[in-house]
């Protein structure tokens, strides 16, 4: 994975790792997956890993002694779903779609010995959008983050 999010959870859990992006062009079809939206990350991530396995092998004599683990995250608003922002302006388009709005993230694992799939998984986050905060230290931030969110925005 080429996230530096996920390098500091690993690094925070004492692994030591190596870092190869996957060349996989990720466009499956997602129409295709309709009915079952968390197979589309499954299999998203298990081509990563499989695109990861075959640079490995073709770049070192190794004997199937390493673990690949790929990860792919999404967010969804509306039964659309947003890949990774292409660029700053994408970004802050995104955000401001998801702004006062319940969006899902999603996120596909696949785990490989060598080139053996030996855990894949799926995780779905949800993210509600709350109207009546009252609390106020957290009302005061919401306030706050969205002004200056909207003025990042123009």
């Amino acid at each position: 994975s080429g996230s530096p999010q996920r390098e500091q959870l690993l690094q925070s859990i004492g692994l030591n790792f190596d870092i190869i992006i996957s060349d996989f062009a990720e466009d499956l079809d997602r129409t295709l997956y309709k009915e079952n939206l968390s197979q589309y990350f499954i299999d998203t991530t298990e081509d990563k890993c499989c695109h990861v396995y075959q640079q490995i092998k073709l770049n070192e004599n190794e004997k199937n002694n390493f673990i690949i683990m790929g990860a792919d995250t999404m967010f969804s608003l509306n039964n659309v779903v947003y890949g990774k922002p292409c660029d700053t302006e994408d970004a802050f388009r995104m955000l401001k779609t998801f702004s006062n709005n319940t969006y899902q993230v999603f996120t596909g694992v696949c785990i490989l010995q060598g080139d053996m799939i030996i855990k894949t998984f799926f995780e779905t986050l949800l993210f509600k959008h709350v109207n009546n905060v009252f609390d106020f230290p957290i009302y005061h931030f919401c306030t706050q983050f969205r002004a200056l969110l909207n003025s990042e925005i123009k």
